[in-house]
């Protein structure tokens, strides 16, 4: 059964309490992006807040860049909904976020998956991990970048025009009409969709166990903020995948009519894509709990810039963070 998503009748939002409902909820995650993002990358290049290992800290700077990139696209589609109009983006602006939002879930997910792949690697082969250069960091995150532009580059060859708006996520989507999709849609979702999420869950996995071996060993030490920093990350990406997981696993079976598409494919899959925004979102607060020296660099700051949160003293107090040498880094 197939659907024509840009059918107005069918799938607009006919409550302006479920509409606005769905605006606050795109909103608190550009609002929660914007502050957090920022904060980290501020923190991390200028402050050398994250005491973690290069690699790590390298990642979580790509990450939040394409957390601001990815919110940004979310806030194209809070204006969408809160207009109620298929007119509020423009055609250019509707290929750019149909272009530009495939790209960077891509490497989103790449990012992760490389995050979680280092940190096992750094953790199973410590001695090796040593000649890592920061650059050498970066290389791979651009690595991951380079590799999601499979989808926009795909999507120009095969057919560039095939964009349309669905009111389905009141967004524009490419719709895969090409019949070069037939065969290109699978072998994609097999090598840019299921390796990347099942080397995160593997890893995630693996890093368990290894941290539960290394933490036995009588000579080992086992510093926790960049393997807890790491596991949370994954977790939460794991979880806001999982709704949309189970739509696509089930839609095949989900019983429909072209007059009556039914709450699977509406409601649910709203709910599944909304899902996916925890991961935009999270991020900020994993840090936040997991690293000390981010947690200083965020107290820090609050008191030099609300000085009625702290005294005359604690008012000029600086942070004492400093670059902790390559033993001591997690």
């Amino acid at each position: 059964m197939s659907y024509n998503y840009s059918n107005r009748t069918l799938f607009e939002i006919d409550s302006d309490a479920e509409r606005y409902s769905w605006v606050g909820w795109n909103l608190l995650i550009v609002t929660a992006s914007f502050i957090g993002d920022p904060l980290i990358l501020v923190g991390s290049i200028k402050f050398r807040a994250f005491n973690l290992h290069k690699v790590i800290v390298a990642i979580i700077q790509h990450i939040a860049v394409c957390d601001l990139l990815l919110s940004a696209m979310i806030l194209q589609r809070t204006v969408v909904l809160a207009r109620a109009s298929d007119q509020a983006l423009g055609a250019g602006l509707c290929y750019l976020k149909a272009y530009f939002g495939a790209y960077t879930m891509s490497a989103s997910v790449f990012l992760i998956c490389a995050m979680t792949l280092s940190k096992y690697l750094l953790l199973k082969y410590p001695l090796k991990a040593g000649p890592v250069t920061t650059k050498q960091a970066h290389k791979l995150c651009v690595a991951m970048w380079t590799i999601s532009l499979y989808f926009p580059i795909t999507f120009l060859l095969t057919d560039r025009r095939d964009v349309s708006f669905t009111y389905r996520m009141y967004d524009c989507a490419y719709n895969f009409s090409s019949q070069a999709w037939k065969w290109l849609k699978p072998l994609s979702s097999l090598l840019l969709g299921f390796l990347p999420n099942i080397t995160i869950l593997v890893t995630t996995v693996l890093l368990l166990i290894e941290a539960r071996r290394v933490a036995r060993g009588a000579k080992s030490r086992l510093r926790w903020q960049g393997l807890m920093t790491v596991l949370l990350t994954a977790a939460v990406y794991s979880v806001s995948i999982v709704p949309l997981t189970v739509y696509y696993l089930a839609e095949p079976f989900v019983q429909g009519t072209p007059r009556d598409p039914s709450w699977f494919y509406t409601s649910f899959f709203r709910i599944s894509s909304a899902f996916l925004n925890l991961n935009v979102m999270a991020n900020f607060f994993i840090y936040s709990l997991t690293v000390s020296s981010f947690r200083t660099f965020l107290r820090t700051e609050i008191r030099k810039r609300v000085p009625c949160l702290s005294n005359s003293s604690t008012q000029r107090m600086t942070p004492n963070i400093r670059p902790m040498n390559r033993t001591q880094r997690t």
